[in-house]
């Protein structure tokens, strides 16, 4: 009988901590899930894939691997494939009560050959700093467009996917190409005048930097495309100038 109630115990723990495969997701221990996302999971190169957790319980840290010899340890990473091929992606968690899981999905993301390089669509675009204006034009010839006008100390512009950024004073803005729906994206007066902007319309970021002094150096920024998420990405005070 003692054999047995043994028996019965160890075959209880072994259930109990076992991992079984759930309607897609994954059961760790008693009634602990945890999966992951991937959107969308297929595409042409450059690829942008937007990861998101299923987890029913509190975790304490991410680590992703997203099989191409780049990771991130935030929450709910984008991710960018620019390279043809087949990836497995593994998500490894720490949970409050200190368990460590991890989940590894083999070739969840395909990504095909990048898409040939098409010629620029839509009109030129460009920055007088003299005036403090910003014109489009057609491309081949024709009437020039004022769309933005009055900016103080404007620096730099980037256009992508029909809409124009630029930084000027202590401000990065953005417009459509009409000159429709003009915003500042983000602003600090306690820094240094802004100088260049570059974006990156696949990863959805916007990148600038401040001209930088003895106080602060230089330091590159970045955020999402609408400003949100702002942060410092480099910042080198040798850069100072």
């Amino acid at each position: 009988m003692k054999d047995s109630r043994s028996a019965w115990r160890t075959a209880g723990i072994a259930a109990l901590v076992s991992v079984v495969t759930l309607a897609g997701c994954m059961l760790f221990g008693p009634g602990v899930v945890v999966d992951f996302e991937a959107t969308p999971a297929s595409g042409a190169a450059p690829h942008r894939v937007d990861f998101a957790v299923i987890v029913d319980t509190t975790v304490t840290s991410y680590a992703w691997d997203f099989g191409d010899g780049e990771t991130s340890d935030e929450p709910a990473p984008s991710h960018v494939y620019r390279s043809a091929g087949t990836y497995t992606v593994s998500l490894s968690l720490e949970l409050a009560d200190g368990e460590a899981i991890e989940v590894v999905k083999e070739d969840l993301v395909d990504v095909g050959v990048a898409a040939p390089k098409l010629p620029p669509a839509g009109p030129l675009v460009w920055l007088n700093r003299n005036r403090g204006e910003i014109y489009s034009g057609p491309r081949n010839g024709g009437e020039i467009t004022t769309i933005v006008s009055g900016l103080q100390w404007p620096d730099d512009i980037a256009v992508a996917d029909g809409t124009v950024y630029w930084t000027a004073d202590w401000k990065v803005e953005r417009v459509n190409v009409d000159g429709a729906g003009r915003e500042t994206i983000f602003l600090r007066w306690d820094m240094p005048a802004m100088a260049g902007i570059a974006v990156d319309p696949v990863g959805g970021k916007v990148y600038w930097a401040y001209k930088g002094d003895r106080e602060h150096g230089t330091k590159i920024w970045r955020s999402n495309l609408d400003g949100t998420g702002a942060a410092i990405w480099v910042s080198r005070h040798e850069w100072r100038c």
